[in-house]
């Protein structure tokens, strides 16, 4: 009895995992690095916390160019700093700038 529980318990965990759908989408490239439109969403929910404000439409498309630009500055770093790999730096003084 406990096993027919259990492999019912199984087929049903693996049966909900086939109908799970993950939508996302690339929005750009840079270099070859890709920057995916939940990247965007991410970015966007970093500068509403630092800056204590809410998500409004009045706001949405500042927002998103202001969380382009981060991401676009950010991962061009990414690159120049993957190009000298013999550098030492604080990868903290990087996520600073």
């Amino acid at each position: 009895m406990k096993k027919i529980i259990f492999v019912l318990i199984v087929s049903f965990l693996f049966v909900g995992a086939g109908n799970a759908v993950i939508k996302d989408s690339i929005f750009a490239t840079v270099g070859n690095k890709v920057i995916t439109k939940s990247d965007i969403i991410n970015e966007i929910k970093i500068i509403l916390i630092l800056n204590g404000t809410s998500y409004s439409e009045e706001i949405k498309d500042q927002l998103d160019q202001s969380a382009i630009q981060s991401i676009i500055k950010r991962t061009i770093k990414k690159i120049e700093i993957e190009k000298y790999d013999s550098l030492r730096f604080n990868p903290k003084d990087v996520d600073d700038e």
